[in-house]
């Protein structure tokens, strides 16, 4: 298969995707199995995409914020979804996929999914270790801090909670770096948000 023929058969899929994603479906199975391919299909985009990409992309990025995705109460499919959405995000930026009313929701699933990071054995840990990532490369925290101070006010708290012997290494380190981020930015947090941080921070000590 040609260049030509690879990039349609991948603008195809995730067309195809991104409606079959905004259409009811019969089992919780049935939307893993779309999020999943979905997930894998936004991977593959590079950032920045020419026009005929963010033409494919429409129908996903619509469907994902929709309020039966994000506040599935499946956390699978939360957690499927969130990783989507870092994905899209990473694709986008510098600019953001959503208005800041749309990513107040998309954060919100975000951090709702990372409060379940303790829990190693899970079917998707290995997917919540990659939001961490996305969310570190794109500084999602610092963007969070101009739409949401009280979301990273609860990931700080997930953070510090979540902490654990058995975690793996690098999930510690991306756990840090997206912390250090907000550091990095906290001159433009208001009082408040500093000493509830930083109350955190005590608690864990």
């Amino acid at each position: 298969m040609g260049s030509s023929d690879t990039d349609f058969e991948h603008w195809r899929q995730l067309r195809v995707a991104g409606e079959l994603l905004s259409e009811p479906q019969a089992s919780v199975d049935d939307l893993l199995h779309i999020l999943d391919q979905l997930d894998k299909l936004l991977q593959m985009v590079e950032q920045s995409p020419g026009e005929r990409m963010k033409e494919a992309l429409i129908p996903s990025t619509r469907a994902l914020v929709s309020g039966s995705l994000l506040e599935h109460p499946n956390m699978d499919v939360r957690v499927s979804v969130a990783s989507c959405l870092c994905e899209l995000t990473k694709i986008t930026a510098p600019e953001q996929p959503y208005f800041d009313e749309e990513m107040r929701g998309v954060f919100r699933c975000i951090v709702s999914v990372l409060d379940n990071l303790p829990d190693i054995s899970g079917r998707y840990f290995d997917k919540m270790g990659a939001i961490l990532d996305n969310v570190a490369k794109v500084r999602a925290c610092a963007l969070m801090l101009d739409i949401d101070n009280e979301l990273v006010v609860r990931l700080f708290e997930h953070f510090l909670n979540s902490v654990r012997d058995h975690h793996p290494e690098n999930v510690l380190s991306l756990m840090a770096d997206n912390m250090s981020i907000v550091l990095e930015e906290i001159e433009e947090v208001s009082p408040v948000i500093l000493r509830t941080l930083f109350a955190s921070v005590k608690n864990v000590v």
